[in-house]
Formats: C-alpha cells, sequence, structure tokens
C-alpha cells in the first residue's frame, strides 16, 4: 500500500467546488486507488456550515443527529447516533470554520458516489474508490480513530 497525502489550497465554505479542489491539486490518479477525503473538506465544498452566531449548536446537534443525549458532564458534551455512527455532537465541528459550525456532509454515499463519476470521467479511470473520513472518539479511551462515514 502507497499512501500519498494531497497538499490543497485552504478552504472556506463555498470558496470551490470539490472536484476542483481535488483536479486543482492533483495531475493524475491511477486506477484503483482509493481517494480518502475528509468528511470537513466535502462539508466546506457543499457550503455544510451553519453560523456559529446565529445557530445554537446543542440545538444543530438535535437536528443532525438520528439519536441524541442530553449534555454530559461539564463540557456540554451530547453522544449521538448520526448516520448509523456513533459520534459525538452529531459530528459537527467548530474549528476552522470561519465562525461557522461544520455539519457533516448531507448525504455522505451521494457525495462520494458522485466525487467518484467526476473523477472517472476528468482522469479517464475505470476504477476507484473514495472514502470520507472524519476522526471519532472511543468513550473511555484516550485519542481519535479514523472512520468511514
Amino acid at each position: 500500500m502507497i499512501i500519498t497525502s494531497i497538499k490543497t489550497p485552504k478552504v472556506l465554505p463555498s470558496s470551490t467546488t470539490l472536484i476542483d479542489l481535488i483536479t486543482d491539486s492533483i495531475s493524475e490518479i491511477k486506477d484503483d486507488s482509493i481517494l480518502a477525503i475528509t468528511s470537513k473538506v466535502v462539508s466546506l465544498c457543499e457550503n455544510r456550515v451553519k453560523s456559529m452566531v446565529l445557530y445554537d449548536k446543542k440545538d444543530l446537534v438535535k437536528q443532525e443527529s438520528d439519536r441524541f443525549t442530553n449534555p454530559i458532564g461539564s463540557y456540554g458534551f451530547h453522544f449521538t447516533i448520526t448516520k448509523n455512527n456513533l459520534i459525538p455532537s452529531a459530528g459537527i465541528d467548530e474549528s476552522n470554520g470561519n465562525s461557522n459550525f461544520v455539519l457533516w456532509p448531507s448525504d455522505p454515499q451521494v457525495s462520494a458516489n458522485t466525487i467518484r463519476e467526476q473523477l472517472k470521467k476528468h482522469f479517464g479511470l475505470k476504477n476507484i474508490g473514495i472514502i470520507i473520513t472524519d476522526s471519532n472518539c472511543t468513550p473511555l479511551r484516550h485519542g481519535t480513530i479514523g472512520i468511514a462515514i
């Protein structure tokens, strides 16, 4: 397995499309490659953000999750089930969102399918895999792991 990171320009809400970001950042992809893309980048390109000034995170957690707990502890931490994942706070990210909450993509599978078809066409590929990822923490453990959403 060969893992290659791809350097991109800073991504802000609606600053670029996902296909433009990828095709501007890499010159080729080989058949049978798997491209892992962070959910934050997908969400920023899809403008899945809500203003921190206009929206309350607690309300967004309830809106974005399938199931949720009331806040736990002094940090206001919510356990949620979102898109079949046990994830804190419905995957809502507060960092690097330019004063916005960054939500997960509306439908990660549709996003992955769309980018796969666009990349196949752009690069003339027959087969490519797309994984949309996020970091997650496991309750009662230190550190994070990567998950496919």
